[in-house]
């Protein structure tokens, strides 16, 4: 097997290359999910810890303030917490 790594987020065209290949890819189970199930692709956990990730969001000062560009941040927070724990 050929190891890939690949960044934080897969899409499925990579998942889809992957499916028809001896290749081997890290990736994030939660977040690909789907397409790894509709590719009948298998999953194995990592022989070694890894680390959480940062989230890192980023976005104009002038919304710093802004009370729907803030309820917005805490509901993306919340979702990615529950996606990440």
């Amino acid at each position: 097997m050929t190891p890939v790594s690949c960044p934080a987020r897969p899409g499925a065209i990579a998942l889809h290359v992957l499916s028809r290949s001896d290749c081997l890819m890290t990736a994030p189970e939660a977040m690909c999910r789907p397409p790894i199930d509709a590719f009948g692709l298998t999953t194995e956990p990592l022989p070694l810890p890894v680390e959480r990730p940062p989230i890192v969001c980023t976005w104009h000062q002038r919304y710093d303030a802004d009370p729907p560009h803030s309820w917005l941040r805490a509901q993306v927070r919340a979702a990615l917490e529950n996606v990440t724990n």
